[in-house]
């Protein structure tokens, strides 16, 4: 119908629009009739109007337009719109029009696909009101097509991509993940059919993994063709794809020899090929395919490439997971199977975690005595509460604590020696969560070590009156009418005697020390001072090397809480190696300041160094470096042991850095006087 025949006014047709009344010439109808004739031609929607008393039906030139057809291209006629419906949706618009008719609908509203001239299909949304004769039944309707593609894709693209975050939610691995997300990706965009290949592990291969195809789509053979597909780099088009990592469309399956034939055989007109990349590896192919005819989208690409990081993301996530699982079941496999006792225990001592063999080693049957233990069980294990201050104070001050020995009750009353290994955990805060670490019951050690003790107690006494007796005859023998010779004898007898004293003594110490017999009197010290004097009282022998020997003094410094007499002998054993290590010319330097609650001293030297394979013995009974026993034959290998022993019953603790032929430093540290 052209616009010349076009009914007149909105209710043109109708019953109560008399012969008379047309052939009058009202002027106000007139108008009306010119001004809609004008919005019919001249809206931006497309318009239609459908009278069914006649049966004539009109198209705007708009209407037509925006399915790509000139206005004299397509005749104003109801078959023309059902041959232009896609033949999914005329049924629904059926019942969307009986449902408008017979009342159960307020109103004409429906989303339909229209065929475009070129093939593909536009998303309209089509809305109209009908007008009623006296008896209520439709005599015409008037309606609009907006075109709404570019919305109904959006919505597409927003409906995938948030059905594909949903699958990633709960992402495992690969192989578990893409036939999921292929489908939600699918069904949400409303593709046809769904295709992934996977490339092989030495990337030689594109392989058809697996396939998805809607209901609507029969099934038929050429779906294990595609199934069982397999491309080289850069064969095909899955294989281009996959070789290049971009993306490409076919709108039409016949204007490309690329298409698959075996979709073609299942009836598809257009594909979409996507790669899926994970860790800058193309590892997967995805392919859309639809039976309707799909223009190039690039928004889909933006939106699959979005999605692309999204699954990355999850993958690296959930592997991150699976590591960490890993861990902890390594771990507390680990833990559940080592001979040594681990655990963790709050400051006050409750125990939160432990293995068997902490359990064990502590006399219970199973870690659930300990941990269900009511109080701080660890304040308990102490035979002398002294040490569990101790430890405290050591771990507070350093962070951990290596070696640290006491004496434990078992559960059956017996007593062990254990040693400890710790280290503070602490919280974001920068609070302390709790202590872990391991301890090993070391009773039979500290059962041989006591009778070596004892022993070298029992001989240095016996030994320290006859030396006595000897170095008093030396004295004697030292007469000034002595030949030259003689004389010589007997000074150097007198000089191993005098060793052999210093032997015995220092064996003494270190027995008294080890067996906790020593008797000490820790009080405040300006340990500045007592450095000062140490320094003053070998000066003669730095001067001697012409050695610098200084110590740069501190701004202020606190008092430090250690036996004065056993502190002394610290710092002169430590600056004496310093110098005795040094060559002639060197320089040794003294330094300290506090920290962390404590003093940390230290002497730099440019002496010989020690070879990093010494270093982790350097404190042990009796032991002396190569190096340092080629420059000084003389030495006993117990004066660092001392060091030792004495800082770690004062609550401190002492370690050494240095490089062979370059210096070292000794540094220790000692707590706070409160």
């Amino acid at each position: 119908m052209s616009p010349s025949k076009l009914p007149k006014g909105p209710l043109a047709g109708t019953h109560g629009v008399t012969e008379r009344r047309r052939r009058g010439g009202d002027e106000a109808l007139r108008l009306s009739e010119e001004r809609f004739a004008l919005a019919m031609q001249g809206a931006n929607d497309g318009l239609w109007d459908r009278n069914f008393e006649t049966d004539e039906v009109y198209y705007s030139p708009r209407w037509k337009n925006m399915l790509g057809y000139a206005d004299d291209e397509v005749e104003h006629t109801l078959a023309a719109f059902e041959r232009l419906v896609h033949p999914g949706d005329r049924a629904r618009r059926l019942e969307a029009i009986n449902a408008y008719f017979s009342g159960a609908a307020e109103r004409y509203e429906i989303e339909l696909r229209m065929r475009h001239k070129h093939g593909h299909y536009v998303t309209v949304l089509a809305r109209a009101t009908a007008a009623r004769d006296a008896d209520g039944r439709v005599v015409r309707m008037v309606g609009t097509h907006v075109d709404v593609s570019e919305q109904k894709r959006s919505s597409q693209r927003r409906a995938a991509q948030y059905a594909a975050t949903r699958v990633l939610a709960e992402a495992t691995t690969l192989k578990e993940t893409v036939p999921k997300f292929l489908k939600v990706i699918c069904d949400a965009a409303e593709w046809d059919l769904g295709c992934a290949l996977v490339a092989d592990p030495d990337g030689t291969q594109l392989r058809g993994f697996t396939l998805w195809r809607s209901l609507s789509v029969p099934a038929g053979d050429w779906e294990g063709g595609l199934r069982t597909r397999s491309y080289a780099p850069g064969q095909g088009l899955a294989g281009r794809v996959w070789a290049t990592g971009k993306p490409e469309w076919i709108v039409h399956a016949d204007q490309s020899a690329d298409f698959p034939p075996e979709a073609r055989a299942g009836g598809m007109n257009s594909v979409c090929v996507a790669p899926l990349v994970v860790g800058h590896r193309n590892v997967a192919v995805l392919e859309f395919y639809s039976r309707d005819i799909r223009p190039r989208d690039d928004d889909w690409f933006t939106m699959l490439a979005s999605v692309n990081v999204q699954v990355e993301q999850s993958l690296r996530r959930r592997q991150m997971e699976r590591d960490l699982e890993q861990a902890e079941r390594k771990y507390h496999d680990i833990v559940e199977q080592a001979l040594h006792g681990i655990y963790q225990t709050t400051p006050d001592g409750r125990i939160v975690s432990a293995n068997l063999a902490l359990a064990r080693t502590l006399g219970y049957d199973n870690p659930d005595e300990i941990l269900n233990f009511d109080g701080p069980f660890a304040e308990r294990l102490y035979v002398d509460p002294g040490r569990r201050g101790e430890f405290k104070q050591q771990i507070e001050v350093h962070g951990s604590v290596r070696g640290f020995e006491a004496r434990m009750r078992r559960k059956d009353g017996a007593v062990i020696w254990v040693s400890i290994d710790a280290r503070t955990v602490k919280d974001e805060r920068g609070d302390v969560k709790y202590y872990e670490g391991s301890l090993i019951d070391i009773t039979d050690r500290k059962d041989a070590e006591q009778m070596k003790s004892d022993f070298v107690s029992f001989a240095t006494h016996q030994l320290r009156t006859p030396l006595a007796g000897i170095k008093w005859l030396l004295e004697l023998a030292q007469a000034p009418d002595l030949p030259e010779e003689s004389a010589s004898y007997i000074l150097d007898a007198r000089a191993s005697a005098d060793r052999l004293i210093r032997l015995v003594n220092d064996l003494l110490d270190v027995s008294r020390l080890e067996g906790g017999r020593l008797a000490t009197s820790p009080q405040p010290t300006d340990l500045a001072a007592m450095s000062t004097e140490v320094i003053n009282e070998l000066m003669p022998l730095a001067r001697e090397k012409n050695q610098s020997l200084v110590m740069e003094p501190p701004a202020s410094l606190p008092a430090v809480l250690v036996d004065p007499k056993l502190g002394r002998e610290v710092v002169l054993n430590l600056i004496s190696n310093a110098l005795r290590y040094t060559p002639a010319g060197g320089a040794v330097t003294v330094q300290m300041h506090s920290t962390n609650g404590a003093v940390e001293w230290a002497v730099r030297d440019t002496g010989i160094g020690i070879p990093a394979a010494a270093q982790s013995r350097l404190f042990e009974k009796f032991f002396r470096a190569d190096n340092a026993a080629i420059v000084h034959t003389e030495g006993t290998g117990l004066g660092l042991y001392l060091v030792r022993l004495v800082l770690e019953r004062s609550g401190g603790r002492v370690w050494c850095e240095s490089k062979e032929g370059a210096g070292s430093i000794f540094r220790f540290t000692l707590p706070l006087a409160k």
